[in-house]
């Protein structure tokens, strides 16, 4: 099941934590829409343990050249076991309308 994380967002903000049921494995899918331009565009992946108490960074990703030109990365998170996940965009460097897109695809091993 994939869950759509962020939708069309148009500034630094984070999801609502979804429950991964143990997941070890996860495809992201980050994308951006829209007539502006985007220079700089980090996205984090957090992670819980326990009930959404604690939260870590389990990835960071900040988009390349070549990514900020396609408007979309896909990034693979492997053997990391969390009970909860979301994500959070902690750098947006942007002109015009920009509209961010996060999708989330837990697999278990």
């Amino acid at each position: 099941m994939a869950y759509l994380m962020l939708d069309s967002v148009t500034s630094a903000v984070a999801s609502q934590p979804v429950n991964v049921s143990w997941a070890e494995n996860y495809t992201l899918h980050y994308y951006f829409t829209g007539t502006g331009t985007v220079t700089a565009l980090t996205i984090d992946f957090l992670g819980c343990i326990d009930n959404g108490e604690h939260w870590f960074t389990v990835d960071s990703h900040t988009f390349s050249a070549g990514e900020l030109t396609a408007k979309s990365a896909v990034v693979f998170v492997t053997y990391k076991n969390l009970k909860e996940a979301k994500v959070s965009i902690s750098t947006l460097t942007k002109t015009g309308d920009v509209y961010i897109t996060a999708l989330l695809q837990p697999n278990k091993a």
